[in-house]
């Protein structure tokens, strides 16, 4: 093997032989980083050229042996002794099994391996150049064994089919530059010689002529092999990108089932605790209700009054942040079950205004209402819009300076949408902080300051709550200048009080809790 590696090194020119590991410098013009994907699958791009070009010669040995079969014959019958026809058409037949045995193994071998390296790539370079060369030689030696001196006629025959088998071999070649230089160069190279070994000038002006038509058809070759070269990069270029989307689609499919699997065992650990918590802390509120109103007899100490009022709010005080939580979790799941009604939002903003004033008076802070009139009626669930009124309510008097305003605003758009909020002449946020504090469990520099002024959730669920009803929710605010959190609920939710499908409705709603409600 070491001997054919150097006859057939020795045969190609140094260009043949290494413009095919330089597939990265011909396809990687211009372009950044090209080089190196190139040169990492520079094997597996000539392993694919190498496959063309056999499998090219593989369909093609099924036509070879009638085709001589038919040239050996005419000759023989005509000009050249028949047994040295037969000799010849038998030497060719058994070469071209020879090669096409090579050719099927390649294949074979090829069709098995998904990596390619370099010295498996070099290593059949050499073996399908030497095979192919073996048949062009022997094809080549037609040239000599069956010319007839002064024989036009005859000798016309060979130089014809010599040089129209120059064409299928030069469109195998063109797949894998190299081989040009072991099909068709061994060929034109007999003709040209068989031409010059003449005495008559016109066959010298053919052989030029002959070389020169060698030379046109190499850089053609070259052509065609660079422009397949690029298309074989292409195609591996995309098989990566295809290969590497698949892995990642793979990795996010793996990473949503674990989130998945995560969230339900969040939900389902909530679940229970919700119910191993609540059972006991209900106890713990009701008793201690019992024992602050001395409803069996006075206690022996007024300290025990305080102590069992203590444990009450510190009882409803957890109750509440359990609720928050399971509701968080609702929302986050996916899983809140909403019950809509038409509700009217002054009616509702006032309710939630009681249950805060107390807290505000503590604060010495005052509650306007900016309500714009009139206020269509609000398609949505009636706690869910408590809930988002008593939290923005309860944050804005929390974090508000003694003596200062609150603001419970509610108006309508130009395009129809329906706003409620709150605004408020606190100490504000910072810029950087604003998307921070809407998240849960978090809280701005203000909730810092005072440890216990809250858990972090308050924002989050009335986010949460708003774009479950396919509104958004918006947060501005300046230090110095006070917050505004408000709330945007689109115009399909929002009715007219006067319009007539406000006014069926109605007819058929009822009035629950005191409360201005039409049940939908």
């Amino acid at each position: 093997m070491g001997r054919f590696k150097v006859l057939i090194s020795a045969l190609l020119p140094k260009s043949a032989t290494t413009d095919i590991s330089t597939v990265a410098h011909t396809v990687a013009i211009g372009t950044p980083g090209a080089g190196n994907k190139s040169a990492a699958g520079g094997a597996r791009i000539r392993a694919e050229q190498l496959r063309v070009f056999a499998e090219l010669q593989s369909r093609a040995f099924y036509f070879a042996p009638p085709t001589l079969a038919f040239f050996a014959a005419s000759f023989a019958i005509e000009w050249v002794n028949p047994w040295y026809a037969a000799l010849w058409w038998a030497t060719m037949m058994v070469v071209m099994m020879a090669n096409h045995l090579t050719v099927r193994k390649f294949l074979a071998e090829l069709a098995r391996r998904t990596d390619f390296s370099d010295e498996w790539e070099r290593q059949w370079h050499y073996v399908l150049a030497t095979a192919s060369m073996t048949v062009s030689l022997t094809w080549a030696s037609f040239a000599f064994i069956f010319w007839v001196d002064g024989n036009f006629l005859n000798n016309a025959l060979i130089i014809a089919a010599l040089t129209s088998s120059t064409a299928p071999l030069a469109i195998f070649s063109c797949s894998y530059h190299p081989a040009f230089y072991t099909t068709v160069a061994p060929i034109c190279g007999a003709t040209i010689l068989r031409l010059l070994w003449t005495d008559q000038p016109v066959n010298w002006m053919g052989a030029v002529v002959f070389l020169l038509f060698t030379a046109l058809l190499s850089r053609m070759c070259a052509f065609v092999n660079d422009f397949l070269q690029r298309s074989f990069y292409l195609a591996d270029e995309r098989k990566g990108l295809i290969d590497a989307l698949s892995r990642e689609k793979k990795a996010l499919d793996l990473a949503r089932r674990k989130a998945e699997d995560a969230s339900r065992a969040k939900t389902l650990f909530l679940a229970n605790m919700s119910h191993e918590l609540r059972t006991p802390l209900n106890a713990i509120i009701g008793f201690s209700e019992v024992m602050h109103s001395e409803l069996f007899g006075k206690h022996a100490h007024d300290n025990y009054k305080q102590y069992s009022h203590d444990i009450n709010s510190s009882g409803q005080h957890l109750l509440g942040l359990i609720n928050d939580i399971l509701d968080l979790s609702r929302i986050e799941a996916g899983r809140m079950d909403f019950s809509e009604e038409l509700l009217e939002i002054e009616s509702v903003a006032r309710d939630c205004r009681k249950l805060v004033d107390l807290r505000a008076a503590v604060h010495d802070v005052h509650i306007v209402e900016d309500f714009e009139t009139p206020l269509p009626l609000l398609k949505a669930d009636g706690r869910a819009i408590r809930q988002t009124w008593l939290n923005l309510l309860t944050n804005a008097v929390k974090f508000s300076p003694h003596g200062r305003s609150v603001y419970m605003v509610a108006r309508r758009l130009d395009d129809g949408s329906l706003v409620i909020g709150v605004h408020d002449e606190g100490p504000g946020i910072a810029e950087d902080e604003i998307e921070h504090v809407i998240q849960s469990f978090a809280q701005g520099a203000a909730g810092k300051k005072n440890p216990g002024s809250g858990t972090g959730l308050g924002l989050a669920i009335v986010k949460g709550l708003v774009e479950e009803h396919g509104g958004e929710f918006r947060l501005t605010s300046r230090l110095g200048e006070g917050t505004r959190a408000e709330a945007i609920f689109p115009a399909d939710r929002t009715i007219d009080k006067h319009s007539p499908v406000n006014g069926t409705i109605k007819d058929r709603g009822t009035l629950e809790d005191g409360q201005s409600r039409l049940a939908v």
